[in-house]
């Protein structure tokens, strides 16, 4: 999605080497471990700093992807993986730096039926076209959503988890 709407160097943090592959096989220049305490230097060093960071995780991981943000760059949480609040102070980390963050959770994009279906759409037409292949990690019948929850609970999912009915 990223490479269709633009983007030029995508790093993806992940932590796992098999999350990692993935995420090179779906088309990021590089992928860094978290655990590794200097994967914040290594994609400074891969890319001088970066225009935009996407973060589902939050905490620790929100707050070094954040100091990579490059003046007039922006971060965008959407979702709190760690269970980590994300705090930014206003005066040093934005003001001064110019940067913007933004929160995304699509409840309220969803209570907009004309902005949702546009989204949806988009994302539809892309993988018509071929742009776009979800991965799916599994398929679960509705009747075992209990082993779907814990399946991605475990983490080990790398795709989507699909239920049917």
């Amino acid at each position: 999605m990223a490479r269709n709407g633009g983007a030029g160097f995508i790093g993806a943090v992940a932590s796992t080497p098999e999350k990692r592959a993935a995420a090179l096989a779906a088309g990021a220049h590089a992928a860094f471990d978290p655990a590794d305490p200097a994967w914040p230097e290594q994609l400074r060093a891969a890319t001088g700093g970066v225009d935009i960071f996407l973060d589902s995780v939050g905490g620790a991981l929100f707050d070094q992807g954040f100091e990579l943000v490059e003046t007039f760059g922006r971060a965008v949480c959407y979702g709190l993986a760690s269970g980590q609040k994300v705090t930014v102070t206003p005066s040093s980390q934005l003001v001064f730096n110019c940067r913007t963050v933004s929160g995304l959770h699509m409840d309220p994009v969803m209570a907009e039926p004309a902005r949702f279906r546009a989204i949806l759409e988009t994302l539809f037409a892309d993988i018509a076209a071929g742009r776009l292949t979800p991965k799916i990690a599994a398929v679960f019948p509705l009747a075992h959503a209990r082993e779907a929850q814990a399946f991605l609970e475990s983490r080990a999912a790398i795709g989507k988890v699909v239920l049917t009915p």
